[in-house]
Formats: structure tokens, sequence, C-alpha cells
């Protein structure tokens, strides 16, 4: 993920109807935006934990999620469970509040 990128077009976010696990592997920290549809949690992953951020994450079942590179790049895995299945994958509409 560049910088100049989001994890999906910057007025979409996605949920899923599995757990997610994000794990910062490498480049700048990563701003993960997660919400309910009402109160929004923003985790900022990174390897600088002296800093008081994390380098993994976890996003409950049925949270919006979205993402975006705080520097030129960041490399995040993602681990689901259950197994990730399309059915469970919602793009929000247009005019979706971005947390």
């Amino acid at each position: 993920l560049r910088a100049d990128q989001t994890l999906v077009p910057p007025r979409d976010h996605l949920a899923v109807a599995q757990a997610v696990v994000a794990v910062m592997r490498a480049g700048a920290p990563l701003r993960l935006s997660l919400s309910d549809g009402g109160s929004v949690e923003r985790i900022q992953l990174s390897s600088c934990i002296e800093a008081g951020e994390t380098p993994q994450a976890i996003v409950a079942i049925g949270r919006w999620q979205s993402a975006r590179s705080l520097g030129a790049f960041s490399l995040v895995g993602c681990t689901v469970a259950p197994g990730f299945e399309f059915s469970g994958f919602e793009l929000a509409a247009a005019g979706f509040p971005q947390p």
C-alpha cells in the first residue's frame, strides 16, 4: 500500500463476516480505522512498540474498516477466520461516512 492509496477507494470501506488479524510486515506505519457504524477506533500499526504503537490488530466480525499508509508504503498481512468467502464481503455505498 503506497501513501497515495487506500485499501479500497476512499469512499468505500469493507466489512467481512470473519474476524481479521492485521499484522505489520514492513514499511511505514499504517492507520487502520474501524467502525461499528457509530464510533470510530483508530489503530496505528507499526513495529515501534515503545512509541505506543502495535504491530498487530484484531478486527472483529462485522466491523467496517479502512487503511491508509502514513509513508511511502506499508506491507500488512491479513488473516481471516473462518476462511474468507465473498458472500461475507461488503463494500460501503457511495456517501458512506469515512471513519
